[in-house]
């Protein structure tokens, strides 16, 4: 049903969003790179198609990638209007940042993710989330 609605509405971009993250969570990776690389190129201005790039360009370790970093920081730039992927730019850029030595940088991103998970609604997750962002900061500020 989404995947027609989508099929069938090719300018309704959150329809388009929701499709891809679908096909991501899917693990079509493919499919979901394919259809973001067309979104963004018809949506260049639209930070939820650079946040779901960026996730895609994640290594299989979990690590981050130039190119994943530099889609994140352009979906900051431009605007993500839900705290969820504020939090995950920021995070991405502080991870990208600590494996760069750049401890300064990561502190001041995983502190900005801390900032947003702080905002979002009590949930089954986020106390672990919070967990991960305190540690990944801690262990930035030990190695400045």
């Amino acid at each position: 049903e989404q995947e027609e609605h989508a099929r069938n509405n090719p300018q309704d971009l959150q329809a388009q969003l929701l499709h891809a993250a679908a096909l991501r969570r899917g693990l079509a990776t493919n499919k979901a790179r394919y259809k973001l690389q067309q979104l963004a190129d018809k949506f260049p201005n639209e930070g939820g198609v650079w946040i779901q790039l960026a996730a895609l360009s994640r290594r299989q370790d979990g690590s981050v990638t130039r190119q994943g970093a530099e889609q994140a920081q352009k979906a900051l730039d431009l605007g993500l209007p839900k705290p969820e992927s504020r939090l995950f730019a920021q995070m991405l850029l502080g991870q990208y940042a600590m494996a760069r030595e750049k401890m300064e940088t990561a502190v001041t991103h995983l502190t900005a993710a801390i900032g947003e998970a702080q905002q979002l609604p009590p949930s089954n997750g986020q106390e672990r989330q919070l967990a991960q962002l305190y540690y990944l900061r801690s262990q930035a500020h030990r190695r400045l």
